[in-house]
């Protein structure tokens, strides 16, 4: 399970946790595992937490825990954090889909500094990955740009903004629509990627897509 990071939190390892508990009742649903049985559950997914970092605060430690120790309960939850600057890593082939990931990011906060906005900048980040090479086979996809968008929320901007500019609420309401659709897309574009379903639960919770829908959506999608 992997999360990006952009600031400092020392709440990570628990919030990971909590995804990995939420992922658990996902994955006995789907699988149709009765907890309440008598057989004994033994092959739960066991779980890898990992934060990618790139924000602008120096990491003091790699290495974020959870623990509870009590008489009765023991759980120790480890994260490993990796710093994704791209001038940090020791390895930036253009092979590599963590460096890929981190040149991404890299133009991205360079373009943002220079005054672009979020969309300007991502269009150019990608135009620079395509060129170098980076994250070959799905930044040039035009789904990345569908993900990216509703992701990021960024047609509900756009929304917001034309109510500001007093544009008529019937074609607020078709926008609001049309970007319900958008939301489901990106959804269905991560799970045919095989985005960790950790991630995908965030980023519905994100975008407001209740979990019965989400759960719909996974079996449409991955059977």
């Amino acid at each position: 399970m992997v999360e990006h990071q952009s600031t400092i939190n020392a709440n990570i390892a628990l919030r990971l946790f909590m995804y990995y508990i939420e992922l658990i009742q996902l994955w006995l649903e789907l699988n149709k595992v009765n907890v309440f049985g008598t057989t004994k559950i033994t092959n739960l997914p066991t779980p890898e937490f990992y934060v990618v970092y790139n924000g602008k605060t120096p990491l003091a430690e790699n290495i974020v825990t959870f623990v509870i120790d009590s008489r009765d309960v023991k759980i120790n939850a480890q994260v490993n954090v990796f710093d994704i600057h791209f001038n940090k890593l020791g390895e930036t082939n253009a092979d590599n889909a963590l460096a890929g990931y981190a040149y991404f990011y890299s133009v991205y906060d360079k373009c943002k500094r220079d005054g672009m906005s979020d969309h300007e900048a991502f269009i150019k980040a990608r135009e620079e990955c395509i060129a170098n090479g980076y994250l070959y086979g799905f930044i040039e996809k035009e789904d990345f740009i569908v993900f990216y968008k509703n992701f990021l929320d960024y047609d509900k901007q756009l929304e917001t903004e034309a109510e500001e500019r007093g544009e008529a609420r019937g074609e607020a309401r078709g926008e609001a629509r049309g970007n319900a659709m958008g939301t489901e897309n990106a959804l269905r574009v991560a799970i045919q990627n095989n985005v960790p379903i950790s991630f995908v639960q965030t980023m519905a919770k994100e975008l407001g897509v209740p979990q019965q829908r989400l759960d719909e959506l996974l079996q449409q999608v991955a059977g």
